[in-house]
């Protein structure tokens, strides 16, 4: 449509679902594109750490890639499996590693706290861990409940509301010590970085099944 590929575009985000999965579709999706965004475009995608190997990175940096996020989410083996992540700990550090390895502008790694039977100092565990491997921004947010989910909403899925506040400001204050700035509600960004975010941007067009869009407020 002509309203929406209307010059110059200076961001464009895959995300939901696990986008790294079907690498053709990123580059297709940015070929189209190119002729509308500007020499500045920030180019970002959501990498499964299963997806992440030197080849598939090397792939997006040649697409024009300039960002990425990865969702490790936790390093206790125990809550990867209750999350369904069919990866070890072990994998997910050395996804990172190799992430950190490439060219990208931005490496973002997500982590999800208040999983039940996860402590706070093992959340904070992870947050050092992330933090020591010199990653560009954490985005540190608790686990979300839903009722048509595998873990539902059931009374022993859901964290006590004032240990998940107590994580996060426990999170904060680890990341502001490294020297990481809070650039939005869940995220710390080094400083010198633009921040990774879907969610302080004014006006955006979403594509496929579920996405959104945001114009005029």
């Amino acid at each position: 449509r002509k309203d929406f590929l209307q010059a110059p575009i200076e961001s464009i985000y895959f995300g939901g679902g696990t986008p790294s999965a079907t690498p053709s579709s990123i580059e297709d999706v940015i070929t189209t594109l190119r002729p509308v965004t500007n020499e500045r475009c920030q180019i970002a995608v959501e990498v499964h750490p299963n997806d992440a190997s030197h080849k598939l990175l090397d792939r997006l940096l040649l697409a024009g890639v300039t960002r990425i996020s990865l969702g490790i989410e936790t390093l206790d083996p125990k809550s990867l499996r209750k999350l369904g992540r069919n990866y070890t700990p072990e994998q997910g550090m050395a996804a990172l590693r190799r992430a950190l390895s490439k060219d990208f502008e931005l490496v973002d790694v997500n982590q999800i706290y208040a999983i039940p039977g996860l402590t706070i100092e093992q959340s904070l565990h992870d947050t050092r861990a992330f933090l020591a491997a010199g990653i560009h921004q954490l985005s540190a947010y608790p686990l979300f409940s839903f009722a048509h989910t595998r873990m539902g909403n059931r009374a022993k899925d859901v964290v006590d509301d004032r240990e998940r506040s107590r994580t996060q400001k426990l999170i904060s204050k680890t990341c502001r010590a490294a020297g990481m700035e809070r650039t939005s509600v869940w995220s710390y960004t080094q400083s010198g970085h633009e921040p990774y975010s879907t969610v302080t941007r004014e006006n955006y067009r979403g594509l496929g099944a579920g996405a959104g869009s945001k114009g005029g407020g």
